[in-house]
């Protein structure tokens, strides 16, 4: 059994990593911030005057996977303008992610609207294709292979392996949390039903939904929403019981969040800032969350250069490239 699979139940267990302290900040501007000895593998391809790199670098040890998009206007040197890393992907009936995996990227090039790229890791070989702007952005989907060596020294396909499906209901520390968070045999049930096929390790959204919600229909409310996220969205749904007040408010919220292609929470708390009310503050989440990339900064200019919510709100509609 590959290592890659064998590693299947504690990868669904990672949430997103947060960026303070490591080499690599995909989201707090998106420019520039990763450190050329990081980077073990490139490969890049041309979409009329801009460079897309495909990146297979090392953070602290650890490898991880980015895309980074170069552009040149006119005779000025190109800089880099987007640079986001690819955390899950959706493997078979399953979902990973690359940090951790990562070692190689080869034969990046467009097909469409969608770069497709492969990746090797110690054991594998996946074949990915990702949208870089929409719902979806940067949201990768994988064709996983086996590796094997032939005599040539290349590698050579295999047919890929079955990814099976966690059943969460059945982990002890999940029935725990369920079993924390609802009052009732009934709640309980549902909630274990709720999360029996999600993608990662529900026991800590469990918890934060209990400690966000009040009453087990808008906790169960939140846990369903929890569903639709990659990755424990733990961090979003603290950042959205910060911001904003009462159960209905931070499932909106959460709701919002869960559409955003980059971990939001940045965001989210200067929208709570910048806005006065909760509905202007749902507003500027709803628009900040559509970008394909964090624009808390952007919301902070404009809170700073506008006056008044609704001058605010119609700046971030302007800055934001959706």
């Amino acid at each position: 059994m590959s290592i890659l699979l064998k590693t299947l139940t504690a990868l669904l267990a990672l949430s997103f990593i947060p960026s303070t302290g490591l080499a690599y900040h995909p989201t707090h501007g998106g420019v520039d911030r990763l450190a050329r000895h990081d980077v073990r593998e490139m490969a890049s391809t041309r979409r009329g005057s801009d460079i897309w790199r495909g990146i297979a670098g090392e953070s602290l040890g650890t490898p991880f996977l980015a895309i980074e998009r170069l552009e040149r206007r006119g005779s000025k040197r190109a800089r880099v303008t987007l640079q986001r890393q690819l955390d899950s992907f959706s493997y078979g009936g399953g979902a990973l992610t690359f940090r951790g995996q990562a070692q190689e990227i080869h034969s990046l090039e467009w097909s469409g609207r969608k770069l497709t790229f492969a990746v090797e890791t110690e054991s594998e070989r996946l074949q990915c294709h990702v949208k870089v702007r929409g719902k979806r952005a940067f949201r990768a989907r994988c064709s996983p292979t086996q590796v094997g060596q032939g005599n040539d020294g290349y590698y050579s396909d295999q047919p890929a392996p079955i990814v099976h499906q966690t059943n969460w209901a059945s982990v002890p520390s999940v029935i725990a949390a369920c079993g924390d968070a609802f009052y009732g045999g009934s709640s309980q049930s549902a909630c274990l039903d709720t999360v029996k096929a999600f993608r990662y390790n529900p026991a800590p959204v469990i918890a934060a939904c209990d400690k966000a919600m009040y009453g087990s229909t808008s906790t169960l409310a939140c846990v369903r929403k929890a569903s639709r996220a990659w990755a424990d969205p733990s961090q979003r749904l603290q950042a959205c019981d910060a911001a904003v007040m009462g159960s209905s408010a931070v499932l909106k919220c959460f709701d919002h969040a869960n559409k955003a292609s980059y971990e939001p929470s940045r965001v989210i708390a200067q929208c709570d800032k910048s806005m006065i009310g909760t509905t202007n503050t749902l507003a500027c989440i709803a628009t900040a969350v559509r970008a394909d990339r964090d624009v808390a900064a952007t919301v902070r200019v404009c809170d700073e250069s506008m006056m008044g919510s609704s001058a605010v709100l119609s700046c971030l509609q302007r800055g934001v490239s959706f």
